[in-house]
C-alpha cells in the first residue's frame, strides 16, 4: 500500500479524510493504523453508510471540526477534481495539519486521457503532474513523493504526499520562470517509482493557472 510505504503510518495519531464517500479509504486506513479517524462527507446517506463500516467520526463539513484540532495526515482521494476552488480548500486544510503533518492527494491524470470522452462530466478541473505541483506550491505545500499509478475503478491517476512549506507562496498564475522552476523540481522529488515519460509529456501540460482563466 502506497501510504504504508511512503510514510510511517503507524506513527500517525490523527487522520482526516476529506470527501470520505462510502468510507472505503477510512476502512483501509483503519487496517494500517490505530489513529483517530475523522471523515468529512456532505452526503447524509454516504455518512451513514461509512459509519456502519468503520469506527470513525463522520462530519458534514469542515466547519464541524472543533477549533484547535490538528491532524497528522489529511487525505483527499479522487475529490480535488470536483472542487471549484481547490486552492482555497488546500489552504484551509493546511491550517488543519499539525506542524509535521502530511497531505495525501490522488487525482486522475489528464495527460493519460485517450480522447475527449475521457473528460468526466462531474470533474470541474483536470490535473497533470505539473499543474498539480503548481497548485500545491501556490497553496503553501511542498511535494515529497509523487507518482503515476492505475488504481482499481479509476483512470490512470497521480498520487502524492506533501507537507506544509516554510517558503513564501508561489505566484497564483505561473510565470515562465516559475514553470521552469517546477520542471527542475521533478528531478529532485523522491518517488516510489520512476515517473515514466515525464519529459515527453511535460510539453503537453496545461497549467493550473491557464485552467483558472
Amino acid at each position: 500500500d502506497f501510504l504504508a510505504t511512503a510514510l510511517d503510518i503507524k506513527s500517525v495519531h490523527s487522520i482526516l479524510d476529506f470527501g470520505a464517500g462510502d468510507g472505503s479509504l477510512l476502512c483501509g486506513l483503519a487496517k494500517l493504523s490505530s489513529a483517530n479517524l475523522v471523515g468529512v462527507e456532505p452526503s447524509k446517506d454516504y455518512r451513514a453508510f461509512a459509519e456502519s463500516r468503520v469506527s470513525a467520526e463522520l462530519l458534514e463539513s469542515l466547519t464541524d471540526i472543533s477549533d484547535g484540532t490538528a491532524f497528522d495526515l489529511i487525505t483527499i482521494n479522487h475529490v480535488l477534481e470536483h472542487i471549484a476552488d481547490p486552492k482555497s480548500l488546500l489552504e484551509r486544510l493546511g491550517r488543519l495539519l499539525s506542524p509535521e503533518g502530511q497531505l495525501y492527494i490522488d487525482v486522475p491524470d489528464v495527460t493519460m486521457y485517450d480522447s475527449i470522452e475521457d473528460l468526466h462530466i462531474a470533474h470541474l478541473l483536470h490535473f497533470s503532474l505539473l499543474s498539480l505541483l503548481s497548485l500545491l506550491e501556490t497553496s503553501g505545500f511542498d511535494c515529497r513523493v509523487i507518482e503515476r499509478h492505475r488504481p482499481p475503478d479509476h483512470p490512470f491517476s497521480i498520487r502524492l504526499i506533501a507537507t506544509k512549506s516554510d517558503r513564501a507562496a508561489a505566484p497564483q498564475v505561473p510565470t515562465p520562470d516559475y514553470v521552469e522552476h517546477l520542471k527542475a523540481r521533478f528531478s529532485k522529488i523522491n518517488s516510489t517509482e520512476k515517473l515514466y515519460r515525464i519529459k515527453q509529456r511535460i510539453s503537453r501540460v496545461v497549467s493550473f493557472g491557464k485552467l483558472k482563466r
